[in-house]
């Protein structure tokens, strides 16, 4: 099983506990104790609120923090039965010592949600970005609905720039994939997003996740590879 490379026996044993979930969200960390307990709040919220008949998980999965964002997370939590937490360290949140699969980084964390959601069926997945000083219940829910409706197996927000703001990515990245590709995608480097488990479990057989270059542009990656694959694409305003 794909998931098995990803995950080690802990966390493997802590999603087996939770079981079949409906939509999973992916929280990736690295010291960002001033913003993640409330972008964690957010997301509970949108669960209680919004699809309180629907089965949910939230997964943490920290690089290492030292500013106590994995305790923050602890605390925020609602319901702290929902949420499941891993470490890129030796240690997993629950105090359980277990091998850890690959580099820390971006990357190694977003095999582990798409582990994860394969582990789980789940039928949507998302990841949200623990930065995000804005991020509300309602954020939340826009970025799940759609795909959870099957309208769509990809769904990224885009923002409204400024045309001096973000120059790299409206001046160069932004036309390049529209043209390789003919997608009129505005915010090919986000760092959220959600997708259909479907389409996690394809990235799970590609060889993204071995490439050194995937560590530098996984967001980009994940992009293109969907508008390759000829799946429905959204976008959303932020």
């Amino acid at each position: 099983m794909h998931q098995q490379s990803a995950l080690s026996d802990a966390l493997l044993r802590q999603l087996i506990a939770v079981g079949q979930v409906d939509i999973l969200v992916g929280l990736p960390t690295l010291n960002n104790a001033a913003t993640v307990a409330d972008v964690v709040r957010a997301v509970h919220v949108c669960f209680a609120r919004d699809f309180p008949r629907l089965r949910t998980v939230m997964i943490n999965s920290d690089g290492g923090s030292t500013d106590g964002t994995p305790e923050l997370i602890r605390s925020a939590s609602l319901t702290e039965a929902d949420t499941v937490q891993t470490s890129h360290s030796l240690r997993t949140l629950h105090r359980v010592v277990a091998p850890y699969h690959g580099l820390p980084g971006k990357l190694t964390a977003l095999r582990t949600v798409f582990a994860a959601g394969e582990l789980t069926q789940a039928k949507v997945v998302v990841v949200i970005d623990p930065t995000g000083p804005a991020t509300s219940a309602e954020r939340v829910t826009e970025l799940i609905s759609p795909v959870a409706r099957s309208e769509v197996e990809f769904l990224a927000p885009c923002h409204r720039r400024n045309p001096r703001d973000g120059v790299l990515v409206t001046q160069l990245v932004r036309p390049l994939v529209r043209a390789l590709y003919g997608v009129a995608l505005d915010e090919p480097l986000g760092a959220e997003f959600s997708c259909s488990g479907r389409f996690a479990s394809y990235c799970l057989e590609r060889d993204i996740w071995e490439r050194e270059v995937a560590r530098f542009a996984i967001d980009l990656r994940l992009r293109t590879e969907a508008v390759a694959q000829g799946l429905a694409i959204g976008q959303i305003w932020r």
